[in-house]
């Protein structure tokens, strides 16, 4: 299905056409209209998965840095995106890949 796009696209809010999204966003926790209308949405990604002991701490971290998010006034939006874990790609089609990306995000850690 094809949604039509806001008739206006000047404004972030559209507030007169948006009922279904507020909705949503009301439902998952946002308290008041004044909230939804002023405060900054920042997305807070994570990679975790619990068959990974190296990243499946992430997901605790992630939601520490969305109540800082939230204690500066800000609605903190989380959410997973993927993640690649050393002991799966060895030995696989993949690994050089992702050794030759590892080594790029070593040098700009630096």
């Amino acid at each position: 299905m094809i949604f039509p796009a806001p008739r206006s696209l000047n404004s972030l809010h559209c507030l007169e056409e948006a009922d279904g999204w507020q909705a949503m966003l009301y439902a998952a926790g946002v308290p008041d209209k004044q909230t939804m209308e002023t405060a900054p949405h920042v997305g807070i990604a994570s990679v975790w998965w619990e068959g990974n002991p190296c990243n499946m701490h992430l997901l605790d971290l992630g939601k520490e840095v969305k109540k800082a998010v939230i204690n500066q006034g800000m609605l903190g939006w989380q959410y997973n995106t993927i993640g690649v874990s050393d002991a799966i790609t060895m030995g696989g089609e993949g690994e050089p890949y992702w050794t030759e990306m590892k080594g790029t995000c070593s040098l700009a850690d630096r």
